[in-house]
């Protein structure tokens, strides 16, 4: 960039350590959509040590995103079905086409079934929440993943979040509204 200094560089790392540790060498912010509580971790501690090797003590966590879908209902069942038709809908429909699905691919799943997608918006959405990327519940449930989230899933201390909001288009806006609130309102405050 023309700027200098330029501005912060952030990269979407959807899995690849590769794009991950060419961020810490750089110094640059990955937003990792790695969700599963143990890879997570292990992303975030070699960003850490990748980063430190090039003159960047970064605390665990510092300078890494993580990317979720959040999801908050009054009960588990209205938010999973909210997330169906949101999240759920637009990885099936969409991403999903573009091969972005694969990331919560299971052992089990066909392997020459490519891209990976599902018989429906629901069996995506528990996929996804299977795996850590959806978090879905009320704001009871969805602080108590936060708890760990926020401390990636270690010893550390999440500086960004990146909020998938697949509201928009899919539900009127006082719905996207209420899930803003709650977010805003409910749980931010436990972990400023």
């Amino acid at each position: 960039p023309y700027q200098d200094p330029h501005p912060p560089i952030w990269v979407p790392v959807t899995g690849g350590m590769t794009s991950l540790l060419n961020c810490a060498k750089h110094g640059w912010l990955p937003w990792i959509w790695e969700s599963d509580p143990e890879k997570f971790l292990t992303m975030c501690r070699e960003y850490q040590r990748v980063a430190a090797e090039n003159g960047r003590p970064f605390a665990l966590g510092e300078n890494c995103g993580a990317v979720r879908a959040i999801t908050i209902g009054d009960t588990y069942d209205e938010a999973f079905a909210l997330a169906a038709a949101t999240t759920g809908h637009d990885y099936q429909e969409y991403f999903g086409r573009f091969g972005f699905l694969e990331i919560f691919r299971n052992p089990e799943d066909d392997p020459n079934c490519r891209p990976l997608l599902f018989k429906s918006y629901e069996a995506a959405t528990q996929r996804m929440i299977d795996k850590g990327y959806q978090i879905c519940g009320t704001v009871d449930q969805v602080k108590r993943h936060f708890e760990k989230l926020v401390k990636c899933h270690g010893d550390g201390s999440l500086e960004w979040l990146s909020w998938n909001f697949f509201y928009q288009g899919t539900t009127p806006r006082h719905v996207q509204d209420r899930q803003l609130e709650l977010f805003a309102t409910k749980i931010m405050p436990e972990f400023r």
